[in-house]
Parts: structure tokens; C-alpha cells; sequence
């Protein structure tokens, strides 16, 4: 006989519970999309500032404007981390980004 009250009750606590799911399941999505969005942003930047690539392949300001320079100090650097000798991917990536940032502002400015 006391089966009314007690499935009132466990409706109304199941409610609340439902709701906060729900909620939270649409501040999750919300927060996704904002990270992807974020993530696209961040890719679309410039991958390499000027100063990160002479760091990179080790050369000063004057040396980077030279495209000798720049391209012995890649050919050094792009071998030596070259991932069938043992080297890193990854350190190869940049300093191949950091020749072609640099290459490209030399043949900007001519």
C-alpha cells in the first residue's frame, strides 16, 4: 500500500538527477567545440617566427639573410637527425620549417 508514495518519491529525486545530466552533457559539447575551434585558430597561425628559426639552425641575424649560410647549417642539422641514423622526426620537421621560414623571407623581400 505504500508503493504510491515511495515511487512519488523516487520520481521526484530522478528528475533532478536527469536534468543535471543533461546540463552537463550540453556544457561538454559546448566545451568541445571550443576547443576544436581554438585548435583550428591555433593551426591556422604562422608555424615559425623569424628569430625561432635562426635559433633553430644556430645562425645570427646577418647569417639568415645569407642563403648559404641558412642551407649548410640545414644540411648539417637535417642529416644529423635523420630518423634512419638514429635521429629525431620531429627535430627534423623543424629544422626544415626553419629553412623554408627562412628562405621565404629572403625571397619576400628581393
Amino acid at each position: 500500500m505504500a508503493a504510491g508514495p515511495f515511487i512519488r518519491l523516487v520520481v521526484q529525486m530522478t528528475i533532478p538527477v536527469v536534468r543535471a545530466i543533461a546540463v552537463a552533457w550540453q556544457q561538454a559539447l559546448t566545451n568541445a567545440r571550443r576547443e576544436s575551434a581554438n585548435a583550428t585558430r591555433e593551426a591556422l597561425k604562422k608555424h615559425m617566427s623569424k628569430s625561432e628559426a635562426t635559433a633553430i639552425l644556430n645562425l645570427t641575424e646577418a647569417e639568415a639573410k645569407e642563403a648559404a649560410a641558412v642551407e649548410k647549417n640545414f644540411k648539417r642539422y637535417f642529416e644529423a637527425n635523420d630518423p634512419t641514423a638514429g635521429g629525431s622526426f620531429y627535430l627534423q620537421s623543424k629544422v626544415y620549417r626553419a629553412r623554408q621560414c627562412l628562405t621565404e623571407e629572403t625571397t619576400t623581400k628581393k
